[in-house]
């Protein structure tokens, strides 16, 4: 399911998997997708790729990477039942190096955050399709913080292994993310 961000003059669009946009495109788009070349993004116009992950992780914001992961872990897969969605998250966990007394922490701490979350996300959104700028940088300094105080949380409640895991998955989902867009914006 596709995590869709705007901001003033871009769109930033997360995904889970590989993703093909049919049409004119948003000026800036961002996507995750799985060990795919960059490639797969199609449309009329063809966006230039501003970063990619896969080459230069270090160029992706840990609070991107963060963001992306947090809306994976707590968005309901589309289409299917409550336990398939239990299982995926089950799945990603292990795939993480995450054990469950871990998981479970962490599953507790997103969901407690996520009104929050989803809230400033939502007004960073409409603030973006009205180009209201300073309303934009506040929800945007809003989600962020609230993603460090989960990234806080955590380095609090985690363990050793369970934070040292989390961290280098996260380095992982950079690597993932592309950055399309017009790089005079």
């Amino acid at each position: 399911m596709p995590f869709l961000l705007s901001l003033p003059g871009a769109t930033v669009l997360l995904l889970a998997a590989s993703v093909t946009l049919q049409g004119t495109p948003p000026r800036d788009v961002t996507s995750s997708h799985s060990q795919s070349s960059p490639s797969h993004v199609t449309h009329g116009d063809t966006l230039p790729i501003l970063i990619d992950g896969a080459k230069e992780p270090e160029r992706i914001s840990d609070a991107l990477a963060y963001l992306h992961l947090f809306s994976v872990i707590l968005t309901p897969s589309p289409n299917v039942v409550a336990e398939d969605t239990v299982r995926r998250r089950e799945a990603l966990f292990i795939k993480m190096g995450i054990g469950t007394a871990d998981a479970t922490l962490l599953l507790s701490a997103l969901q407690a955050a996520a009104h929050d979350l989803g809230d400033a996300t939502a007004r960073k959104r409409n603030a973006a399709e009205l180009d209201l700028r300073p309303e934009f940088e506040e929800s945007k300094a809003q989600e962020e913080a609230v993603i460090t105080a989960v990234r806080n949380l955590l380095a609090e409640r985690l363990s050793v292994s369970g934070s040292r895991n989390l961290a280098r998955y996260v380095q992982q989902v950079k690597r993932q993310i592309v950055v399309y867009g017009n790089p005079q914006e």
